[in-house]
């Protein structure tokens, strides 16, 4: 039997080890599958001021925006993610997911929220699980919520979620306001809140 040069031989081994490593490559890229764009966008955080979307004029802003981590007015847009109202009562900040204030409307907006159990700076990414998608949550200053939405800047994208964390500072009962911090993971999909650009 003739035997192939040696040299031949090795370029034919070489050859059947790339294709081997380039099918597990692509074995392991579709277990994974698609993911979303590389994060280039900072962690934002703010200091704001909401309006009690009761009793107060309707151009004050109610609404939080977590894409824009702006506040916004409470209107037929739905422009928003959670809305704040006051309890003047218990002196604290009630605080709604947009689905419970539609009035019939439909919005795609899908917004969760939960209570952050730790204290707040040690709350440094966005929880996966545990968001409730249709109650209020009524927050003392110093008591903190992480929430999650999609917006439609996200929904091209293989996980199209955007994660965020509030705290309420104060709340004022005369002019009927709720001082509140917010992080915000502006990268759809990425849930880290340490500041400077996300690494998951």
């Amino acid at each position: 039997m003739t035997m192939p040069p040696a040299g031949h031989s090795v370029r034919k081994r070489r050859r059947a080890a790339g294709l081997v490593a380039a099918i597990a490559l692509a074995i392991a890229g579709a277990a994974c599958g698609p993911s979303n764009p590389a994060p280039i966008i900072d962690i934002a955080v703010d200091t704001l001021v909401a309006f009690a979307m009761n009793g107060s004029p309707a151009a004050d802003p109610s609404g939080f925006d977590l894409f824009s981590q702006s506040m916004v007015t409470i209107d037929d847009n739905l422009s928003f993610d959670v809305a704040f109202d006051v309890d003047s009562a218990t002196r604290r900040a009630i605080v709604y997911p947009v689905s419970l204030l539609s009035n019939g409307f439909i919005t795609t907006r899908h917004v969760g929220l939960q209570r952050v159990a730790i204290p707040f700076d040690s709350a440094t990414y966005g929880l996966r699980t545990g968001y409730v998608f249709d109650s209020s949550y009524a927050l003392s200053p110093g008591q903190a919520l992480y929430v999650v939405t999609n917006p439609v800047a996200c929904e091209a994208d293989a996980n199209p979620s955007l994660y965020g964390k509030l705290v309420v500072d104060s709340v004022n009962t005369l002019d009927r306001t709720i001082h509140f911090r917010a992080t915000v993971d502006p990268n759809c999909g990425f849930r880290d809140f340490q500041p400077g650009i996300p690494t998951f």
